[in-house]
C-alpha cells in the first residue's frame, strides 16, 4: 500500500522522488502544519501513468544480503576531529573527488536551514560534515545528481536511508554512482526546529547564527548541540534533542520505516558504532572517545570501494549483528504524549514563547527514573566527600 492510494502519512517518507519523476509535472510537495512534505497530484494534468505508485521509495525496496562489518577510525586527526564519528565519510568523499567524482551530501544554508547540494572539490566536502537532526530540502538535487551520472562522472550520495532509496531507484542503471546511507534516529518536523530557534532566539535576545547538533568538545559520547548567537554568546542546550531522540517530533513514516532492517538497500552503510569498547574488547588501538564509526559493506560496489581506502582508516572486522543491536536498527516508538503535543501545535497552544516549557514537560523521564537519576547524583556526592 501507498501513500497515492489511501493517503496514509505512515506510507510517505518525503523523498519528493515522484514530484522529480512525473512525466506530466503534474505532483507537487506541500508542508502539513509540520513542515512535512506530502505529495499533491494535479487531477487536471495527471494522466494516471502510475509513475509515481511504481517508484515510490517507500514501497519500492530492494534489499541487499546482509554483507561484512566493521570498526573504522579515520587516521587523519584533524578529519577525525570534525567529523560527528569516526570520520568514514571524509576519506569516502575525498577518494571520490580524487577520481574526479562528486560527492552529494547536507549542509546547513544561511538560515540553519539543512539543504543537499554538491561539491566538487576536497575542501568543499567539508561542509557536509556533522549532523543535521532536521529534514534536508531536497531542492533540485535529483536532476543535478541525473545531470552528473550522464555525463559519465562518479558520484557519491550520501544520506538517510529513504532518501539513499530514492536516488537507487533514479539510478538504477547508472554504474557510476556509490551509494552510502547514514543510519539515522528518525526525521523531525521542521517547523519544530524553527521554533525551537526561534524559542532560544527570545530567550537569548540574540539570532541564532550556527548550530552543531553534536560537537567533541567534550568527547564523542556527548550529545549536546552547541547553538552560537549573533552577540557571541555559546549555548549547550539538548531540549530539542531530547524530544527528538524521545520520538516526540518525528515524521509518522518513522514508526513504520521499512529500512530499519538488518538488510541495507545501500553499497555503504556509515552510523555511530556504540557499545564500541563492548565489541572490540576494549582495544587499545582504538580511542572511542574520539569518535568511532560503523561500516556495513553491503555490495561488490561497496566492497571495492572499501577496499580502495583501507589504507587511509584503522579498520577492524566485528560480528554484523552484534554491532547493530548497540544501533538504532528499529523502527521508533510513539511517545504517548506525542499526539497530545502535536495537537497543541496546530491549534497554536503551543507556541514559540512556551515551546521550550512543552518540550521539557513532555520529555521529563517517570518518576520512577528521577528518583534513580536522583539517588545516584547522591550516591556518587557521597563517594566523593568521603575519597
Amino acid at each position: 500500500m501507498n501513500y497515492f492510494e489511501d493517503g496514509n502519512k505512515q506510507h510517505c517518507n518525503g523523498c519528493s522522488l515522484c514530484e522529480a519523476m512525473c512525466p506530466q509535472n503534474c505532483i507537487s510537495m506541500q508542508e502539513d502544519y509540520l513542515g512535512f512534505l506530502y505529495p499533491v497530484i494535479d487531477k487536471d494534468k495527471c494522466i494516471n501513468c502510475k509513475k509515481c505508485e511504481r517508484i515510490c521509495s517507500n514501497v519500492c525496496v530492494e534489499y541487499n544480503s546482509p554483507g561484512a562489518a566493521y570498526a573504522v577510525v579515520n587516521k587523519n586527526k584533524d578529519d577525525l576531529k570534525k567529523s560527528a564519528s569516526g570520520g568514514m565519510y571524509l576519506v569516502l568523499a575525498k577518494h571520490v573527488i580524487s577520481q574526479g567524482g562528486v560527492v552529494c551530501g547536507v549542509r546547513n544554508d544561511s538560515k540553519l536551514n539543512a539543504v543537499f547540494d554538491v561539491a566538487e572539490t576536497i575542501d568543499d566536502c567539508y561542509k557536509f560534515c556533522g549532523s543535521k537532526y532536521v529534514r534536508a530540502e531536497i531542492n533540485d538535487i535529483y536532476s543535478k545528481i541525473k545531470a552528473y551520472l550522464d555525463s559519465g562522472r562518479l558520484v557519491l550520495f550520501v544520506g538517510t536511508s529513504c532518501q539513499t532509496n530514492a536516488v537507487k531507484i533514479l539510478s538504477k542503471k547508472y554504474d557510476n554512482i556509490l551509494l552510502c546511507d547514514i543510519i539515522c534516529h528518525a526525521n523531525p518536523s521542521p517547523k519544530i526546529y524553527k521554533m525551537y530557534l526561534k524559542a532560544m532566539e527570545n530567550k537569548i535576545g540574540s539570532e541564532v547564527i550556527n548550530i552543531e547538533f553534536r560537537t567533541k568538545s567534550n568527547g564523542w559520547r556527548d550529545q549536546t548541540p552547541l547553538l552560537t548567537f549573533k552577540n557571541g554568546e555559546k549555548i549547550y542546550d539538548a531540549i530539542y534533542f531530547k524530544a527528538f531522540v524521545k520520538e516526540l517530533i518525528s515524521r509518522d513514516s518513522c514508526t513504520d520505516c521499512k529500512f530499519a532492517d538488518i538488510k541495507r538497500i545501500s553499497d555503504i552503510t556509515i552510523a555511530d558504532l556504540w557499545g564500541g569498547n563492548e565489541i572490540l574488547q576494549n582495544n587499545d588501538k582504538y580511542d572511542c572517545d574520539e569518535g568511532l564509526s560503523l561500516v556495513l559493506v553491503n555490495s561488490e560496489r561497496g566492497a571495492r570501494y572499501f577496499a580502495e581506502v583501507k589504507d587511509n582508516i584503522n579498520v577492524e572486522p566485528i560480528d554484523y549483528v552484534k554491532a547493530l543491536s548497540y544501533n538504532h536498527d528499529h523502527n521508533v516508538p510513539t511517545n504517548k504524549y506525542k499526539n497530545r503535543f502535536l495537537s497543541g501545535i496546530e491549534s497554536g497552544k503551543i507556541s514559540e514563547q512556551n515551546i521550550y516549557q512543552y518540550m521539557e514537560k513532555y520529555t521529563r523521564p517517570a518518576f520512577v527514573m528521577r528518583t534513580r537519576i536522583f539517588l545516584g547524583k547522591v550516591k556518587r556526592a557521597i563517594l566523593r566527600r568521603g575519597k
